[in-house]
């Protein structure tokens, strides 16, 4: 029998509420303004209520917990972003605005959300936040047979260097600037320019490879900061080895392909950092042996579930 218990859960959208709630204090002892803050109170209530329905909600509904987080919080900051702001949020911008000394906007979202954030929220951006899976997770293959080989992985790394590379060759180059945070135009431009790429690489993914989680897995350049920091998460997954037997559904459902009953039957957590603590795993374990726990270990050991070797002959 499905065995499904809150307080496996409850320590995720705890530990979300209290370090968004320390962030809004933070930024508003640093005098930030008003929008600031309220925009991380913001992201703190939908990230932690979406993982409360995710908790609460019937087997058959319990995504829609995810989507109403991913919405809410993805969708505000792409509007909030590029068409009221104007400001370029893709990785790009990160490193012009870097370039600029200017710490506000993107860099602040940067540093939150996936610098410092990871540390001890661990990918959660990736399961409850990014405005590129808000899209891609509506496509219906949510579960994948496994990964590409590793070597698959390095495009992502191929993607940032280019990413940084360009950003280099404009700014020191071409001297090319920005003056304030807003870009006016051009960083509208900038940001939908490359979503629209972001989107259609990562659809081509989903239909070629039959996997939402595609994109996240060997392209997202974003990911290469993302997996550094959640390597010393403070929030991960943790198992009781007493009540594993050992049957895999928690890694045939996982979206991520990890090979959890690996860690937990050897006494460890899931210090992979290719987990995006969407919950799943918890959600599918028959015996109640998975849950959120709060702790520290030094991550990046990957043992991922490989695509059948047929298929990757094919």
């Amino acid at each position: 029998m499905k065995v499904d218990n809150f307080r496996n859960y409850i320590i995720a959208p705890l530990t979300v509420a209290m370090f968004f709630s320390l962030v809004s204090l933070i930024t508003w002892l640093a005098g930030e303004n008003f929008i600031t803050i309220m925009n991380y109170i913001y992201i703190g209530i939908f990230a932690s209520l979406g993982m409360v329905l995710y908790a609460k909600l019937p087997k058959s509904k319990k995504n829609r917990g995810r989507k109403i987080s991913m919405f809410a919080i993805g969708g505000l900051l792409f509007l909030v972003m590029s068409v009221l702001g104007r400001i370029d949020g893709q990785l790009e911008g990160f490193f012009f605005y870097i370039f600029a000394g200017i710490t506000t906007g993107t860099v602040s979202h940067y540093f939150v959300a996936k610098i410092i954030g990871p540390i001890f929220l661990n990918r959660g951006w990736c399961g409850w936040g990014c405005w590129t899976i808000m899209i891609l997770d509506l496509f219906p293959y949510k579960r994948s047979d496994g990964r590409l080989p590793e070597k698959f992985g390095w495009v992502r790394y191929l993607h940032f260097a280019m990413s940084f590379g360009l950003a280099l060759l404009l700014w020191f180059g071409f001297d090319y600037s920005i003056s304030s945070q807003k870009w006016d135009i051009a960083g509208m431009y900038w940001f939908l320019g490359g979503n629209v790429v972001y989107y259609a690489i990562g659809i081509a993914l989903v239909l070629l490879l039959k996997d939402n989680r595609a994109f996240c897995k060997y392209v997202c350049p974003v990911s290469v900061i993302l997996k550094a920091s959640s390597t010393f998460s403070l929030l991960r997954i943790k198992g009781k080895s007493e009540l594993c037997d050992g049957c895999d559904a928690c890694t045939k459902t996982c979206p991520m392909n990890i090979r959890i009953p690996d860690y937990i039957l050897f006494g460890r957590r899931v210090v992979s950092s290719e987990c995006v603590m969407c919950l799943t795993c918890i959600n599918t374990c028959p015996t109640g042996a998975l849950e959120v726990s709060l702790g520290f270990d030094v991550g990046g050991i990957e043992m991922h579930r490989q695509k059948p070797l047929q298929q990757k002959n094919a």
